[in-house]
């Protein structure tokens, strides 16, 4: 699969109605962010990635470049979820356990900003190990595994599951 998949689905999680009345939405950057945390989780949890294009460490954190040249024309601004629609609407499902990932990270990170999640992977191990200044240096799926981050998916998934439990049980 590849990373524009993964961003379709997470542009339809955008709420259409605050962002048209207040301009609520997501920009180029932090998906960038998002699609680095759905890296690493799938290489911590599965030992397998979840996309196949290539992550480097640039400036500002990680970057899959293929996303950035899609989305650069919002430069800083939050895509435009209206005149995305169709490209949304045209995502392929995913399974099970691929949107459970997208999920734990949605839920663990988008309520950071696009500055506080450069903020946050600026001091992950993935990208300080491979960032180079001014090279945009291709960062090694190896160095995303992170036994704190697989646990802290596992906590999320039992949590998911103790939830689903007491609906049966009502």
């Amino acid at each position: 699969m590849d990373a524009l998949e993964i961003t379709k689905h997470l542009l339809s999680k955008v709420n259409i109605e605050r962002y048209e009345d207040i301009g609520d939405g997501i920009s180029n950057l932090k998906i960038q962010k998002l699609l680095f945390y759905i890296q690493k989780t799938s290489y911590s949890v599965y030992e397998k990635p979840f996309f196949t294009d290539k992550m480097e460490a640039w400036q500002y954190g990680p970057v899959i470049p293929t996303i950035y040249h899609e989305f650069k024309k919002y430069r800083s601004n939050n895509i435009d979820v209206i005149e995305t629609q169709d490209f949304i609407n045209s995502k392929l499902a995913l399974d099970k356990e691929q949107l459970l990932i997208i999920d734990f990270v949605w839920d663990s990170y988008n309520k950071y900003s696009a500055g506080g999640l450069v903020d946050l992977t600026h001091n992950d191990i993935a990208w300080k190990k491979n960032f180079i200044p001014n090279l945009n240096h291709s960062i090694d799926l190896n160095d995303l595994k992170d036994k704190a981050h697989k646990n802290d998916f596992l906590a999320y998934q039992q949590e998911l599951e103790n939830i689903s439990n007491l609906k049966l049980e009502l």
